[in-house]
């Protein structure tokens, strides 16, 4: 009889915690999807440039994806000149299309508010994408290595990637959650994705070596096939525009979708006049973003070749790294969230200041790292690196009224392809040039991109006069503001926030 108190507090809890829970799920199953197959891509078009394209001998091959019998420097570099050359026209064709579809979505969204019907259009892609890499498997021989990247990059750019899950997932939060309560969503929301991308890529390597290329690709649909059926049953909209005329046609509605108008629309309601020196401050926050985002496309484009190249590493000793990288930067973005934010109440520009700082001395670390332990180093002093995006998201919600919020997210997430594009090209390119001399050169980018970004925070929190000074009366704990998973019409606290429920 005792043990019942107990029981009856769990379950109050458990159903306080599943109660604000919306978006989450498919995020997860998105994300580490996404993430498991990163490695199995590498490794596909690499044994297609070496086998197809080279035509070099299969024991040559099979030791450079094994980094087994001393390996073979010159033929991995090769190699590698011929994959990066096709990841430079991978990255402009994934990044060209995203953009003009960001806009169209963003606006439509906002006049529509159905986030999750965009939200969703990223898992058909990575279907698809997913299919089209099993057939160039199955041909391997007969198709190219430039059909393989064909096949992953148009799905990706027609669907928006990405880009588009975590701008329509972002804008979901706004909806659903008070002013107060958003930069704990949100960072609630980014651990959700640090933890799925750790798992992703923890069983990245695992995955790949026991069961092939089949079998990633397989265990990858299967995820994104339980993302899709929970965000098609159980995530709603939260506050939907009822439509005047609900018997329009198919062709009408596309019509309305791809009027170019809304593009323009777009970037009048982000670069309007606003009071409070807003518009200012947006566009500051739109920069260090740009900043950010670039930073991170580009290192991820080459840091697994990296380490092929300075440190000897296969695709397990890189899965192993990057596990470790993602578990240091989930404890930054717990303690960020939980202690600097819930607790200390430490405002968002000081916990961006706090960020920058830790990425740029990780940069100067990585870029002079010359063994294994250091290297092993950068996660730990770069351990706030995921606080920044918090801090950005959470300043550009709390500056905007709800029916912006998915034009202005769209702005950054064109914004974000763009500077995946340039960066995607500079980081592969100064890579390229500096392998025989300095390997990790490409890391003072990080370096040069993330030390403004300091100056750029303190301005921000300089200018703010007060605490409420964000929260603008037209976005403050709007009446509409609810979860749209609960029938009750009461409202209730979870671990997540306040949610009111419809």
């Amino acid at each position: 009889m005792s043990n019942q108190p107990v029981a009856t507090a769990a379950v109050s809890v458990w159903r306080r915690f599943w109660s604000g829970v919306t978006v989450e799920p498919v995020v997860a199953c998105y994300m580490t999807a996404f993430t498991m197959v990163t490695l199995t891509v590498s490794n596909l078009n690499m044994q297609k440039a070496c086998r197809v394209n080279l035509k070099l001998p299969d024991e040559t091959c099979e030791a450079l994806v094994t980094k087994t019998a001393g390996g073979y420097p010159a033929d991995e570099v090769a190699v590698q000149k011929l994959v990066t050359g096709m990841m430079m026209w991978q990255t402009c064709a994934q990044n060209i299309l995203p953009c003009v579809l960001m806009l169209l979505v963003g606006a439509w969204s906002d006049r529509t508010r159905k986030r999750v019907p965009c939200m969703l259009l990223p898992l058909y892609g990575e279907l698809a994408r997913n299919a089209g890499q099993l057939l160039c498997v199955y041909y391997f021989y007969q198709l190219p290595m430039e059909a393989a990247g064909v096949a992953e990059t148009i799905p990706l750019a027609l669907t928006g990637g990405q880009t588009l899950m975590t701008m329509t997932a972002y804008s979901y939060i706004g909806d659903a959650t008070s002013v107060g309560q958003r930069t704990f969503r949100i960072g609630a929301l980014n651990a959700v994705m640090a933890v799925s991308m750790a798992l992703g890529t923890s069983m990245s390597g695992i995955i790949y070596n026991k069961l092939g290329f089949y079998g990633a690709y397989g265990i990858s649909s299967t995820l994104i096939l339980i993302g899709l059926s929970y965000g098609l049953l159980f995530v709603k909209d939260v506050t939907p525009v009822m439509e005047v005329n609900k018997n329009k046609s198919y062709r009408t509605t596309i019509s309305e979708f791809l009027d170019f108008k809304h593009i323009t629309q777009s970037f009048n309601t982000t670069f309007k006049k606003r009071p409070n020196k807003q518009r200012i401050r947006i566009i500051i926050l739109l920069i260090i973003f740009m900043a950010s985002a670039g930073i991170n496309a580009g290192y991820h484009t080459v840091c697994y070749l990296y380490t092929r190249v300075q440190f000897n590493w296969n695709e397990v000793k890189y899965s192993v790294f990057a596990s470790y990288e993602l578990a240091m930067n989930i404890i930054g973005l717990l303690f960020t969230t939980f202690v600097l934010s819930k607790q200390l109440k430490i405002s968002d520009e000081i916990i961006g200041m706090l960020s920058s700082i830790s990425q740029t001395l990780g940069a100067l670390l990585y870029t002079f790292a010359y063994n294994e332990s250091l290297f092993y180093i950068g996660p730990l002093v770069n351990i706030l690196i995921g606080a920044e995006n918090i801090s950005t998201k959470s300043l550009m919600t709390k500056l905007v009224p709800n029916t912006e919020l998915s034009q202005i997210a769209a702005i950054f997430g064109i914004a974000e392809i763009m500077v995946s594009l340039v960066f995607g090209l500079m980081y592969n390119g100064l890579y390229e040039a500096t392998i025989n001399i300095l390997p990790g050169a490409f890391y003072m980018i990080t370096f040069i991109f993330s030390a403004p970004s300091i100056a750029l925070f303190l301005w921000l929190y300089m200018k703010r006069r007060n605490e409420y000074e964000y929260l603008n009366e037209s976005n403050d704990v709007v009446p509409h503001e609810k979860s749209a998973r609960l029938k009750s019409k009461t409202s209730s606290s979870s671990n997540y926030g306040t949610i009111i429920k419809p």
